[in-house]
C-alpha cells in the first residue's frame, strides 16, 4: 500500500501538486534509470514488476526504437539510452489528435456515465490504452521484440490504429472523462472484419470498466451513422440510440 501510494502519487500527480515530477514525454517512453532516480529506495526490478502488475506500463525492447524511429527524451544520457525502457500511456504529453484520422466514420459506440457526478478514473484510461495498444495495434508475434507493424497513434486521452484487416479504429475518453467513444471504419467488402473487431474492442472496454470502476453507473449507446463527424467531443449532443 505504501509503494502504491508513493509511486503512483509521484508518477501521476497533477501539475499543480507538490508531488508532481515532469517526466512526461511525447512518446510516453521512460528509461528505467530515470525512473530509478525518482525512487532510489526501491530496487529497479521491484518497480518494474509492481508497475506492470498494476498494468500501468509495459517494458519494451531497445530494438523497438529502431523499428519505429521513436526517440526518447533528448536530454537522456548515452547510459540512459542503454537502460531498460518502459512505455506509460499515462505519461504521454501530447494532447493533439493525429491529423491523419478520417473526418467521418461508419460505426460509433459509446459508454456514457449516466450519473453526472461520476467519471472514469485515470487508471481506467491508462490500462485501457495499454491493453488496446498491445492487444490490437501491435501484431501478435512469437518474437519477444514488439514493433509497430500497423499504424498506431496514442495521445493523452485516446488511441488510433489501422489493422491488417483493413479496419480503422479510434477509442477516446471524452466529455470530461465521462464517456468512452469507439469509432470504426473499413474499406468496402471488409464489413465482416469490422463487425468482429468491434465485438472484441467493446468487450475489452466493458471488461475493464467492470474490473477497475465497477461502481460507475453506465449506459451503452450506438451513435447515428449520419452523425459521426470526427472529433466527437460530447456524444450526448449527437443522435444516440440506447442499447
Amino acid at each position: 500500500e505504501v509503494l502504491l501510494t508513493e509511486v503512483n502519487g509521484v508518477l501521476f500527480a497533477p501539475d499543480n501538486f507538490k508531488e508532481h515530477r515532469d517526466i512526461a514525454s511525447n512518446t510516453g517512453i521512460i528509461s528505467l534509470s530515470s525512473l530509478s532516480q525518482l525512487f532510489p529506495q526501491y530496487s529497479s526490478d521491484m518497480l518494474v514488476v509492481f508497475l506492470q502488475y498494476m498494468e500501468l506500463c509495459q517494458e519494451i525492447s531497445q530494438d523497438f526504437l529502431t523499428f519505429t524511429n521513436v526517440m526518447i527524451k533528448e536530454d537522456e544520457s548515452s547510459d540512459e539510452m542503454k537502460s531498460r525502457l518502459l512505455f506509460f500511456p499515462a505519461l504521454i504529453r501530447d494532447t493533439e489528435r493525429p491529423q491523419e484520422i478520417r473526418e467521418t466514420f461508419q460505426f460509433g459506440w459509446c459508454l456514457q456515465c449516466s450519473n453526472p457526478h461520476q467519471f472514469f478514473v485515470p487508471r481506467f484510461l491508462h490500462v485501457l490504452l495499454l491493453h488496446l495498444a498491445y492487444n490490437y495495434a501491435l501484431p501478435k508475434s512469437e518474437s519477444s521484440i514488439p514493433y509497430l507493424h500497423r499504424l498506431c497513434d496514442i495521445w493523452k486521452n485516446g488511441i488510433h490504429w489501422l489493422d491488417t484487416d483493413g479496419v480503422e479504429t479510434v477509442v477516446e475518453l471524452v466529455d470530461t472523462s465521462q464517456c468512452v467513444v469507439l469509432l470504426l471504419s473499413c474499406k468496402h467488402g471488409l464489413e465482416h472484419n469490422m463487425i468482429e473487431h468491434r465485438k472484441e474492442v467493446i468487450s475489452e472496454i466493458l471488461s475493464l470498466q467492470k474490473l477497475i470502476c465497477c461502481s460507475l453507473e453506465v449506459e451503452e449507446f450506438v451513435i447515428d451513422p449520419n452523425d459521426l463527424e470526427y472529433p466527437i467531443i460530447k456524444p450526448s449532443e449527437r443522435t444516440l440510440y440506447n442499447m
